[in-house]
């Protein structure tokens, strides 16, 4: 699950949301990607369960993979939240007017905001996974989460 989860947080931080009408699209292929890796999560949380194997973690791997899909469904929502801004900002009409200009950049923090929170729950999820002790050959083959500031600091993460 590591491997499945950090390619899919990869590939969403490699392709950009832009407004438009590919940012929509793109918005929508996160959504996909991150609808299929909760649904894995929560089966191999099930698998987990049925096995009723011993563990000599304090911690179930159920209940990380359980938490670990929550946060990514917390993305799922933020994603889905960001299409109402991007649709809006991706409508040909009357752009010069002030009254769409204002809208504009209402439209503009949300989707900022969305996707911040977006990433925030990624990272959230990279860290319910890897927990205090990562896998074994995981320690250096991904870059550290980004800092707080980093994360609030919304411009990386839209053109």
């Amino acid at each position: 699950m590591h491997d499945a989860l950090d390619a899919v947080i990869a590939d969403i931080r490699e392709h950009r949301i832009a407004g438009g009408p590919g940012g929509f699209f793109t918005a929508l292929r996160h959504i996909e990607l991150l609808g299929h890796l909760a649904i894995r999560l929560a089966a191999d949380a099930h698998h987990h369960l049925n096995e009723d194997q011993q563990t000599s973690s304090a911690r179930h791997p159920a209940e990380t993979l359980s938490q670990t899909a929550g946060h990514v469904g917390r993305a799922v929502a933020h994603y889905t939240l960001a299409l109402t801004p991007l649709a809006a900002r991706a409508k040909p009409g009357a752009r010069a007017s002030l009254d769409w200009q204002l809208d504009a950049i209402d439209r503009h923090r949300d989707l900022h905001a969305h996707l911040s929170h977006a990433h925030q729950a990624l990272d959230e999820a990279r860290a319910s996974l890897t927990g205090p002790n990562p896998p074994p050959g995981s320690q250096g083959s991904t870059p550290p989460p980004p800092t707080t500031a980093a994360r609030t600091n919304p411009r990386p993460l839209c053109r």
